[in-house]
């Protein structure tokens, strides 16, 4: 595992999108600096690119939208396409193990996953997206992690196996309303 990965705004990792600049011990110092001479009352914010796959939020964007052309598979072949692509590896399982080091990584985060991989082995969801996705805006880093791992190498072994990224999203696409459930897991994973 010698793969390099982004870390993703609500604290996934996932394929590089870009190197995202570092600010300097002296940019900090410059930005508190603007913050005091010119109104203390008015505080300047450093600057925040926050990081997302542009494919993916485009798609979920057109899905939110609702617009002419979502039940086709043209738009159904793009979603998966990203789908396969945003991980930054071939290997489910791969990516599943590296999420723990996500430096934003939180318990929420695993149960997230976990609750991902029970309903793509046909199970219904602990909670809606969109409360998952408010959960993860507002986590915090913490040293506990379920055992993500452990569930997903359980599931191959009673189900299809999940070995590749392509495997998880053919079991995704055979739930009800998987598609719309993936595209949405898209943007809360990899998404603005």
């Amino acid at each position: 595992m010698n793969e390099v990965y982004q870390v993703y705004q609500r604290g996934f990792l996932g394929k590089v999108i870009h190197i995202v600049k570092q600010t300097s011990e002296t940019d900090d110092i410059l930005r508190k600096l603007k913050n005091i001479q010119f109104n203390p009352q008015v505080f300047v914010k450093a600057e925040e690119n926050p990081v997302f796959n542009e494919e993916v939020e485009s798609l979920y964007a057109s899905f939110i939208k609702g617009g002419p052309g979502l039940n086709n598979v043209d738009f159904h072949e793009k979603i998966i396409e990203a789908f396969i692509g945003a991980f930054g590896t071939v290997s489910a399982m791969e990516w599943l193990e590296i999420q723990q080091q996500s430096p934003k990584a939180s318990y929420l985060h695993a149960k997230f996953l976990l609750d991902t991989l029970k309903f793509v082995s046909g199970g219904q969801r602990e909670m809606a997206l969109t409360s998952w996705e408010s959960l993860l805006n507002s986590s915090t880093p913490d040293k506990d992690w379920a055992d993500v791992l452990g569930y997903a190498k359980q599931m191959d072994k009673d189900f299809a196996p999940i070995t590749l990224v392509r495997d998880l999203a053919v079991r995704w696409c055979q739930q009800e309303n998987g598609l719309s459930d993936m595209l949405y897991t898209l943007h809360i994973l990899f998404g603005r």
